[in-house]
């Protein structure tokens, strides 16, 4: 995808237009609440993500994606940052 967004600078959120290699278009909504990520995408499909980071070294989403048919994928993910000690 390539696109274009911008910031509402007195409510903070931001909204974007996205293009994708299949010719879809889209328009998105992103907002920010602390730690918080929350983002949808409407085009051909309506893509609903979050992401939070929680604590130092974790961060976890989920997301949902809505066909022209009304079917729904979602799913959750979690990652976890590994620090390698240092070699003295």
């Amino acid at each position: 995808m390539t696109g274009y967004a911008t910031i509402d600078p007195a409510s903070g959120t931001r909204t974007g237009y996205w293009f994708d290699t299949y010719r879809g278009f889209y328009k998105s909504t992103e907002t920010r609440d602390g730690n918080k990520l929350s983002m949808k995408s409407e085009g051909p499909v309506t893509i609903e993500r979050t992401a939070e980071k929680v604590g130092e070294d974790k961060m976890v989403g989920t997301f949902r994606v809505t066909g022209p048919d009304g079917k729904a994928i979602e799913g959750k993910w979690e990652l976890m940052r590994k620090k390698k000690d240092r070699k003295k």
